[in-house]
């Protein structure tokens, strides 16, 4: 070995000889096979994660497909309600409206009015009513009466000029004779 310093390749394999001759024993070739099964394990562990990987983003992607039509139709419906909701708050605005028009004409527009008192002035609304109808009622049969009258003085005059126009006739027929 000594003989090969000035060679540098020569060197290179005394000390590689050197080195497995006593180096070179059953711990350097286990500890070796060890590692290379590491890195073949961790080689596989890497190629199962990486494969999972793809098919969860496989996964995620149909499902986003999937969950985009769900939106479009979850919005569609949001819309829908939407418009049914404005309906039914001017349908509640309206009613409302009507509801205080109606206890300002019975006079309920109090906060509170025990219902004793609010049957007394229902009760009177409607008794003046009832009073109006009646007096509208004798109205119209006033002028029923005045148009019975009326069909029957036009029937009797009717009357009177077609016995005029019958005797007229009768009375040329015997001048022209």
């Amino acid at each position: 070995m000594t003989a090969n310093f000035q060679d540098p390749t020569q060197l290179k394999l005394s000390v590689k000889a050197l080195f497995q001759k006593y180096v070179e024993d059953i711990d350097f070739v286990r500890s070796r096979m060890a590692e290379d099964e590491a890195i073949r394990e961790f080689n596989r562990q890497r190629d199962h994660l990486e494969k999972q990987v793809a098919g969860l983003k496989m996964q995620l992607s149909k499902s986003l497909d999937g969950s985009k039509s769900d939106i479009g139709k979850i919005m569609d419906e949001n819309c829908t309600l939407l418009g049914e909701i404005n309906n039914l708050r001017s349908e509640l605005k309206a009613t409302r409206t009507r509801c205080f028009q109606m206890e300002s004409i019975l006079g309920l527009s109090a906060r509170y009015i025990p219902p004793a008192t609010a049957r007394a002035k229902l009760k009177h609304v409607t008794e003046e009513r009832e009073k109006l109808d009646e007096k509208f009622k004798q109205k119209i049969d006033e002028r029923e009466e005045i148009i019975v009258a009326l069909k029957e003085e036009n029937d009797r005059l009717l009357g009177k000029v077609r016995c005029a126009d019958e005797i007229e006739p009768s009375e040329n027929d015997t001048e022209e004779q």
